[in-house]
């Protein structure tokens, strides 16, 4: 739909005339233009990885039963799309099959694109790297974290796992404590986390080659609450499309820029050579610094693999870091404690990334809802699956432990 003026091309026509019987008559002086035929258009999809996306979502969408589900594959150095999938899913040579309301529970919307909601966890890290930006706080420094329950500003805030006491800067990311992240977020306040949140584009569209794309929600700072710092650096009261954030979070792994995301590698002309200035990195903006990046964010993010909520994204020949989310769904005035959006995004080898993977599972069922449990082991096979048909090296610090 984006590319039908890039692949359509000219046609072309010949006038020709025809006798009585109507037989054409070919004359050397016949008018004649040639049709131009349409340019090539080369995605950064990769079929094998995208294939490997839709196999672990369509099983973890058929053991937990969630409303929807979405997992992308991005390379965090270039932000090209290798992968984006979405269950349930549809054929559309077949679409006369499926129903044509707009609905919320549409599948025929692009929903790792269209559809918002809030990120829960996996916002910590961004938060926290603001706070690590800013020399506010240093990853050993003890945060008290209430015994897991915290009044602040009218309201009372709590840690879903359990009662905390004093944790440092790193555990109370490895743990997903709310409290201690929330405390964070006041060291900031709310003009330092704004300004820090508005340059990952939060509440902008990224600008990727495709139709239907969300905005998200992230509100001007003037209609913030007095509780809205607390709450957004625990991922509430702002909402995220999955692309919007992998996007935003691909800044840890690559060093510190948010780079434009895009689905385009290059056009190809009809005379086989390959158009300038499609594919290529398009960096938009510097978010952290590279030592924030990967001397602190990128060691926290492995701990929460080896030893905090997504243990269940450990993989034998590759070191993983990422962040689990368990975000409550809103429902009336309030949050739901029945609807949840599960989510884990991570990136491997941690060491020299080549991939970064997010799944984000709406409403999960049977049992089990939290990130760790029910995305991580999603990430997990995408990421193991992608990087041995990449053929990509194990880890050394994996190595030197078999």
């Amino acid at each position: 739909l984006v590319c039908n003026e890039t692949l359509t091309g000219v046609p072309g026509y010949k006038i020709t005339g025809r006798d009585a019987l109507q037989r054409p008559i070919t004359t050397p002086d016949a008018e004649f233009k040639p049709p131009v035929h349409g340019e090539d258009v080369v995605l950064t999809i990769d079929a094998n990885i995208q294939r490997f996306a839709e196999e672990e979502l369509e099983a973890a969408c058929k053991k937990w039963a969630p409303l929807n589900a979405t997992a992308i594959v991005m390379d965090p150095m270039t932000a090209e799309v290798l992968a984006l999938a979405n269950y349930p899913t549809f054929d559309p040579n077949q679409s006369k099959t499926y129903s044509h309301n707009v609905a919320s529970n549409d599948v025929r919307k692009n929903i790792a694109i269209s559809d918002c909601y809030e990120p829960g966890s996996i916002m910590k890290p961004i938060v926290v790297s603001g706070v690590f930006e800013q020399g506010l706080a240093k990853p050993g420094e003890m945060i008290y974290c209430e015994e897991g329950v915290w009044k602040i500003n009218g309201h009372t805030m709590h840690d879903s796992h359990k009662g905390y006491g004093n944790l440092t800067v790193t555990d109370v990311i490895v743990l997903s404590s709310n409290i201690g992240t929330g405390k964070l977020g006041t060291r900031l306040g709310s003009e330092k986390l704004y300004k820090h949140l508005k340059q990952f584009n939060f509440g902008e569209k990224t600008g990727i080659e495709l139709p239907g794309e969300g905005w998200g929600i992230f509100n001007r700072l003037a209609k913030w609450s007095k509780s809205s710092v607390e709450n957004i650096s625990i991922g509430q009261g702002i909402a995220v499309t999955s692309l919007q954030f992998i996007t935003a979070f691909c800044s840890i792994p690559n060093g510190g820029q948010l780079i434009k995301p895009t689905i385009i590698k290059s056009n190809v002309s009809n005379d086989d050579k390959t158009a300038e200035g499609v594919s290529g990195q398009k960096v938009v903006r510097r978010v952290m610094s590279e030592r924030v990046a990967r001397d602190i964010m990128n060691p926290i993010l492995r701990k929460v693999v080896t030893d905090g909520t997504a243990k269940s994204a450990n993989i034998e020949e590759y070191e993983v870091a990422g962040k689990t989310g368990t975000a409550q769904k809103t429902e009336g005035k309030g949050y739901s404690h029945s609807k949840f959006v599960a989510s884990f995004i991570a990136y491997a080898p941690a060491e020299l990334p080549r991939i970064c993977v997010l799944v984000a599972i709406n409403e999960p069922k049977n049992g089990a809802y939290y990130g760790g449990v029910v995305a991580a082991p999603v990430v997990r096979e995408i990421i193991a699956r992608s990087l041995f048909y990449m053929k990509v090296e194990p880890s050394q610090v994996k190595l030197a432990m078999q």
